[in-house]
């Protein structure tokens, strides 16, 4: 979505892409982070659906990478 102009964050609760071989989740992480996509280490309270059909997500932990 980020190669298509998006802006895209990512939340990761504990690591990128759990079950998968941990070097290459850590490349594809790195690749995404170098073509634009940002990265949010939290773990999700809430999820509101606003009035105009978007999603609002609430969220604890915040670091941002």
């Amino acid at each position: 979505m980020t190669g298509i102009g998006n802006d895209v964050t990512v939340m990761v609760r504990s690591i990128l892409l759990r079950g998968f071989d941990q070097e290459c989740a850590n490349r594809i992480g790195k690749y995404m982070q170098e073509t634009g996509t940002k990265f949010v280490h939290a773990v999700p309270e809430k999820v509101e659906k606003l009035e105009s059909g978007r999603k609002l997500v609430h969220w604890k932990d915040e670091k941002v990478y």
